[in-house]
């Protein structure tokens, strides 16, 4: 990683750009996928889920659900 390379986003109270650029798409792209999982963020940022918990329950741009299937 390349900190010149690298942004700071806020998802509250609404979702912006702090510091750093992006191009307009893909500033929109990063504010879409951050909308689609803002409530999974803040329980990962407050410790109410483990990464493991925040990483199988991420959704994708386009997506309807967990794209990944729970381990047993």
């Amino acid at each position: 990683m390349v900190a010149s390379n690298t942004v700071s986003m806020a998802l509250r109270p609404e979702i912006r750009l702090m510091n750093g650029t992006l191009r307009p798409q893909d500033y929109a792209t990063v504010k879409e996928w951050m909308a689609l999982n803002a409530e999974l963020l803040v329980a990962y940022w407050e410790g109410r889920i483990s990464t493991k918990e925040f990483v199988l329950q991420l959704k994708g741009i386009g997506s309807t659900g967990n794209e990944y299937p729970a381990s047993s």
